[in-house]
Order: structure tokens, then C-alpha cells, then sequence
């Protein structure tokens, strides 16, 4: 790729994730250096730290895209006409099925992925909170519809979002994956996911009790 000419800070910033993206996915994101990213755009790898501090930085903005990617989809998992049950059910499968072919498919992609939430930076945080926002409107829906029982649509998110991590945590799930292969045995993820969420959301079904509990209490 030719070396920029753009004196656009972010047209140069945007070239350097561009190329560093490529070289993650083919070369691998470990194997990968600056000196490898300045060379393919003809600029001395001094040139690059004017532009992000290292490598990890990079990464970081190749992460935004692929968390921007990730969250863009999820309007298109759910329906306005379908219940709130039924929506937080095609929530997760979705978000299980976007980090398997997209997070999973490449080992590229994997690591720099698995990098990214190594470094806890704060990109992952926040989408860890829009993440909960989106869930709790499902579920807020759900209560305003009487399909739910009034209760504390945040809380409940929460803890939607802590059984499902097995299955939409591309580390975990790349584990589990592994680990099926390994033993032989046929997994059963999406079935499994599909159960536990009917499960949480039966528990909000305003038949039962009402709820009494607040979380870390």
C-alpha cells in the first residue's frame, strides 16, 4: 500500500488500522510488528508513534470497527411484532452466531479480539454497557406489555448478560469449541443458550411471585 498522502490526521490513522487489520488477519496479530505496518505503507516506524503509541493502540481501533460491526446488528436481530421472550431469544442466538463467524473464523481476528480484552480497555466497557441498555429495553417492553412482571429492567439485564457470557464471549466460546473437538462430543450451544433464556424469562412471568430480590444484596 502506498505511504499516505493525505496530511489528514485521521485519513492517516485510518490507513495505518487499515493495513495493520490486513497484516492481523494473514500474518497473525502476535507475529505482526510495527516495523511490518510502517513498511507496507512506506513510513519509518518512528512515523507511526506520531499517529498511536503501539501496536496494542492499533488494535484497539481495529476493535472499535468490529464491536461498531457487532452492535449495528443487533436492531436487526429482534422483531417490534414478537414477544419480548421471543426477542431476547434471537438477542443471544444472534450475538452467538455473529462471534462465531465473525470472531472465531479467523485466528487473525481471534487474537486480536482476545488482545483487546486482555487490556480491558475501556471500548470493551462501554460496549458492555450498550450491550445492557439494549437487553433492558427488551425486557422493559416485556413488563410494559404485561408479559413481565414489574422489577428493575437494568438488574435483570445484568443478569441475562452474566448466564449468557459462556455463549457470546468469543474466548469462552472458542473454549468450549475446543474442548467438544477435543472430547469428540457434539455441542449443543445454541439449544442450551435457547433454554436458558426461556428459563430467566419464565421467571418474570407476572403468574409467578413478585420479585424480591436486588442484586449484590
Amino acid at each position: 500500500m502506498p505511504r499516505p498522502k493525505s496530511t489528514d490526521t485521521e485519513a492517516t490513522r485510518q490507513a495505518i488500522a487499515t493495513v495493520a487489520e490486513n497484516l492481523f488477519r494473514t500474518v497473525g496479530y502476535h507475529k505482526t510488528t510495527l516495523a511490518d505496518i510502517a513498511s507496507r505503507l512506506g513510513m519509518s516506524p518512528p512515523n507511526i508513534y506520531r499517529f498511536f503509541r503501539s501496536k496494542q493502540e492499533i488494535n484497539g481501533a481495529i476493535c472499535d470497527g468490529l464491536i461498531a460491526d457487532f452492535e449495528a446488528s443487533w436492531k436487526a436481530s429482534i422483531s417490534p411484532k414478537a414477544t419480548a421472550t421471543a426477542n431476547l431469544v434471537a438477542f443471544f442466538l444472534a450475538c452467538n452466531r455473529h462471534s462465531r463467524a465473525h470472531f472465531l473464523s479467523n485466528q487473525g481476528v481471534y487474537d486480536m479480539v482476545d488482545a483487546a480484552m486482555d487490556q480491558n480497555w475501556p471500548v470493551m466497557l462501554k460496549h458492555i454497557e450498550r450491550m445492557t441498555v439494549f437487553v433492558a429495553g427488551i425486557i422493559q417492553r416485556g413488563v410494559q406489555q404485561g408479559e413481565f412482571q414489574a422489577c428493575d429492567a437494568r438488574n435483570v439485564a445484568e443478569l441475562f448478560l452474566l448466564a449468557s457470557n459462556p455463549f457470546i464471549d468469543p474466548r469462552r466460546v472458542f473454549r468450549t469449541l475446543q474442548d467438544c473437538a477435543a472430547q469428540g462430543v457434539e455441542e449443543h450451544m445454541e439449544s442450551d443458550l435457547r433454554a436458558i433464556v426461556i428459563l430467566l424469562a419464565r421467571g418474570l412471568s407476572p403468574q409467578l411471585p413478585p420479585l424480591a430480590w436486588q442484586r449484590g444484596a
